[in-house]
């Protein structure tokens, strides 16, 4: 090692307050600087990680954080290797665990930290500016930054820092201490296909992933281990029949949430996903409505770059997904209200986040941003040799290598696909859309009231159905204000399906 690293290392060791202690959120995930994350560590434990690239224990580590005005500095932190098959590639990934040695321990509120070093994609950008376009599109939000990354004084390269979806991640993307719910973190060949009502049977689906363990992960609730929650979600997007799925599935899933996170993964190219490779997403049980929620992750391979030889610019949007790894997609959109509802979203989010001079802008900035950051990473060029004017080029429309398209160019060929595809097959594809509809009181003992958000002459007709698919009360009504009486209805959750003229909505309705 350097000498002038090894001064760097103990300036930082001895002239920084040590701190084992939780530190509060300052701005780890603020995109507006560029923060240098120092890891200290033996050097013959990096050598020897290195060596064993598929060890998925702990390295006693430092970790030092500085963000131009203050370092802190957490001791004993755990520090390994992450991914699957970056594990192997020159510039490696990284994940430092706060908390691997001292229990509750969180730096500024997280309790692990990813560090991807983006060794596929030329600009070093398409991760994080994937997730600016999700948050954007009001999905649960994922933060994401930059840093400069040094292992023992040296220079590393440009990383994204991203936030670990665990515990700590629920609590601030949902706002309560006390959610409950099963989060299960989902890798190849996690196709959520039915096998059968064993809860063993799933469990024992083995991930592909070079640490291997469950394909369907559950991340929260371990020591309960129960799996029939995921159970139940899967056995209704199976064998739903088309005319009954959107009671059955929407009692267990959110439709109208995953299809908005799927319009986001086909307009930005993120085919490493459930819907194409059954593969990097998490869902969320949530407590709060009793749904599950759907989340992608390990979008790094989006906006053009491609392993498998498809042009994801010029794939068809209807048929985008896999048939087979992506049933749940395959079966919702066969019901035509809800081919509608993603048609909606992919207009939406083009003519609002995806439009082209915003998303230009967007990506000029990252450019000038990173730029400096990347020009001195020399780890950036060791898998494919990716130079300067590459980084440059593929910020617009030069392909290289593997990554078939930039970035403008991708999103410019992409929105042309799906503008001459996009089929609307009403002119307000929200009608009857949850927020279209309210009910109320909620939950309700003998009583709740029904009123639209634009009310019409038209008559509906509503169910509602508790969970195990049993209807209780049914009838017409004008599709204006109306009540429907629940008096001696056996207490518990259930749905008000509402129909008309072919567009459903469901409810959930709590009686107590």
């Amino acid at each position: 090692m350097q000498i002038k690293s090894i001064l760097y290392i103990l300036l930082l060791c001895f002239s920084t307050a040590i701190n084992s202690q939780s530190i509060p959120y300052r701005n780890l995930f603020d995109d507006k600087i560029m923060p240098r994350i120092d890891i200290t560590l033996p050097a013959d434990s990096l050598t020897w990680l290195y060596r064993n690239v598929n060890y998925d224990g702990n390295i006693r580590a430092n970790f030092i954080f500085f963000d131009g005005l203050r370092r802190d500095t957490m001791l004993n932190v755990g520090f390994r290797l992450r991914g699957n098959t970056s594990r192997s590639a020159g510039k490696k990934n990284f994940k430092v665990k706060f908390n691997a040695y001292t229990k509750g321990v969180k730096y500024q509120g997280v309790k692990e930290l990813n560090l991807n070093g983006q060794h596929n994609d030329p600009t070093l950008v398409r991760e994080k500016l994937y997730y600016d376009v999700w948050n954007a599109f009001g999905l649960p939000p994922r933060r994401a930054s930059f840093s400069k990354v040094y292992i023992n004084g040296n220079y590393f390269g440009l990383y994204t820092s991203i936030e670990e979806m665990d515990d700590e991640w629920l609590k601030k993307a949902y706002g309560s201490s006390n959610d409950t719910g099963n989060l299960y973190k989902c890798t190849y060949p996690a196709d959520l296909k039915y096998i059968n009502d064993n809860q063993t049977s799933y469990k024992n689906v083995t991930s592909s992933t070079a640490t291997g363990g469950r394909a369907y992960d559950l991340k929260t609730n371990e020591l309960a281990d129960d799996y029939s929650d995921l159970v139940m979600l899967i056995k209704k997007g199976n064998q739903s029949t088309t005319a009954n799925l959107p009671t059955e599935l929407s009692q267990i899933l959110d439709i109208d949430q995953m299809l908005k996170a799927y319009a986001v993964e086909v307009m930005l190219g993120h085919w490493d996903d459930y819907a194409y490779n059954k593969n990097n997403y998490f869902l969320y049980h949530n407590p709060k409505t009793n749904r599950f929620e759907f989340v992608s992750y390990d979008t790094d391979n989006t906006f053009g770059i491609d392993w498998v030889n498809k042009d994801w610019g010029n794939r068809p949007i209807y048929t985008w997904h896999s048939p087979t790894n992506g049933i749940l997609i395959e079966n919702i959109l066969k019901v035509p209200f809800y081919k509608n509802r993603y048609s909606f979203h992919l207009k939406t989010l083009m003519d609002t986040e995806l439009a082209l001079p915003k998303m230009y802008a967007r990506i000029d900035s990252l450019r000038n941003f990173v730029r400096q950051a990347a020009s001195e990473d020399t780890y950036r060029a060791l898998d494919y040799g990716f130079t300067m004017q590459q980084f440059n080029d593929n910020f617009d429309y030069t392909s290289i290598k593997h990554v078939k398209y930039g970035l403008k160019g991708f999103l410019q060929t992409m929105r042309t696909t799906a503008n001459n595809q996009l089929v609307l097959t009403a002119t307000d594809p929200s009608v009857l859309s949850d927020d279209a509809v309210k009910v109320f009181p909620n939950p309700t003992n003998n009583q709740f009231f029904i009123q639209f958000e634009k009310e019409s002459s038209e008559k509906l007709t509503w169910a509602l159905i508790d969970i195990n698919g049993k209807t209780h009360a049914s009838n017409t009504a004008l599709m204006t204000h109306f009540s429907i009486l629940t008096e001696g209805l056996p207490k518990g959750v259930y749905v008000l399906k509402i129909n008309w003229d072919s567009h459903w909505v469901f409810k959930k309705v709590v009686l107590n």
